[in-house]
């Protein structure tokens, strides 16, 4: 199955708390009706940096399964910033939507903000960008050396299937 992580670096990053927020599913019958049929992973750092209290979550959203993923994720995020103290959110991961208007422009999730033009969403197989990284207006968003390195690494191919490990 499909799993949520938050990756950190202990050297800049302590944390502080982490958590899971639960995804209803749409089922109404059997053994799924009224679960969360997916989770988004969290967890609040102190970037010793900046001195600042960061809340970060990892998602995979299927809208077809789950009832309202994000707005579920961004009520919850919201709560957990005001409980928490966090100067800033930032979220990713598999969204499974392309965020644009019919004009072209993106639209992003009402208080969060990405840069396309750095590359902060990247493209399946298929060309589609479904995976993203949203930031509040707060947090500097940029893809560093580290971050690109990572990304160039995950999308090497496995000499058994021929494909990278994500298809993303």
């Amino acid at each position: 199955g499909d799993g949520v992580a938050v990756l950190t670096r202990r050297e800049r990053l302590t944390s502080i708390v982490q958590g899971v927020v639960g995804m209803e599913g749409k089922a109404t019958t059997g053994e799924w009706h009224g679960r969360d049929f997916m989770v988004a992973a969290t967890v609040t750092v102190h970037d010793r940096h900046t001195d600042s209290r960061i809340l970060l979550a990892s998602v995979h959203f299927y809208a077809m399964k789950c009832l309202d993923p994000e707005g579920t994720l961004l009520r919850n995020l919201e709560k957990a910033r005001l409980e928490t103290g966090c100067e800033c959110v930032i979220w990713g991961g598999e969204c499974n939507k392309v965020y644009r208007s019919l004009k072209g422009v993106v639209e992003y999730p009402a208080g969060y903000t990405t840069d396309v033009g750095k590359r902060l969403a990247t493209t399946t197989r298929g060309g589609k960008k479904l995976d993203w990284v949203f930031a509040s207006s707060s947090a500097r968003v940029e893809r560093t050396a580290a971050t690109e390195q990572f990304r160039q690494r995950t999308a090497c191919k496995l000499p058994l299937s021929g494909h990278p490990p994500s298809d993303h």
